[in-house]
């Protein structure tokens, strides 16, 4: 799998890492994803990336520098693992504008929602609306809100946007959240996002 960076940033963002997962593991045979989907992202990739996919009864041997471990559930059964960097660079780069996500998210009380259409994937717009929403309800001042891990009860689906609303539910210490995700169509899952250095 080949990723790219987005905007500034010189790490691998959680949008394309899901996305790309997603497709690679069709790709690879593994089934369509189609149940629940869960992502924990436990460090920042400045690389590629390489996945491994464990056989039912395999034991783990998860490396130290693991960035990822995935789990979904496929038409064709379960698939789990984990996404660890490799050698290869990163060499491409695209521009991802936030502002087009915070200008169509309206904010009230405790949540985020976009009625809008946008010409985004809905993790593409889920991300950047948890983001806003944390920096409008729990300033960082200095430090940065960062997605940590993503529980589906389903994969997104494109008519997830416009209708997607985030709710904070949870706050550890102002240093771990828990938000629940909602479209027109009921419950879609949880993100969480923690609280990192500048």
């Amino acid at each position: 799998m080949e990723l790219g960076f987005r905007g500034d940033r010189d790490y691998l963002h959680g949008t394309d890492i899901y996305n790309v997962l997603l497709r690679e593991l069709e790709a690879a045979g593994c089934g369509r994803p189609a149940g629940p989907v869960s992502l924990s992202f436990r460090r920042f990739a400045k690389r590629q990336l390489d996945a491994v996919i464990c056989e039912e009864g395999d034991a783990e041997v998860r490396p130290a520098d693991t960035a990822v471990f995935f789990a979904v559930e496929t038409d064709a059964g379960p698939v789990h693992g984990w996404m660890s960097e490799s050698e290869r660079p990163v060499t491409d780069r695209r521009p991802f504008d936030e502002s087009v996500v915070c200008d169509a998210t309206r904010i009230t009380a405790q949540a985020a929602t976009v009625e809008a259409k946008l010409e985004l994937t809905p993790i593409e717009v889920a991300i950047p609306m948890t983001k806003h929403l944390h920096q409008a309800l729990l300033p960082a001042g200095g430090r940065r809100w960062i997605l940590s891990r993503l529980d589906l009860a389903r994969p997104f689906r494109s008519s997830d946007v416009p209708g997607l609303t985030i709710e904070l539910v949870q706050n550890l210490n102002q240093r771990l959240t828990k938000s629940a995700m909602s479209g027109r169509a009921g419950r879609l899952g949880h993100i969480y996002f923690t609280l990192v250095g500048s």
